[in-house]
């Protein structure tokens, strides 16, 4: 589990999968672009404003490294 300032970022799961990726996935399909394409695009600019916020780099990467989102289940809603 991640806690950042008293808040478990577990807690937003629903938003992510109902909202964030579908966002994701719908740019992506409007511009013509591969998904993958938008979402480490997404990814580097919400790693860049964390970064500017404090979050460390070997911070960053242990939150890649506990992700709990399945490779099944990331890989059928990024599709």
């Amino acid at each position: 589990m991640i806690v950042i300032n008293n808040h478990r970022i577990e807690e937003h799961r629903e938003f992510v999968l109902e909202q964030l990726i579908p966002l994701i996935v719908g740019h992506a399909r409007n511009s013509g672009s591969p998904s993958e394409a938008v979402t480490l695009a997404s990814f580097f600019a919400l790693a860049t404003i964390l970064q500017a916020e404090g979050m460390s780099r070997s911070t960053l990467l242990q939150a890649i490294d506990t992700a709990r989102l399945s490779e099944h289940e990331a890989s059928e809603v990024l599709h």
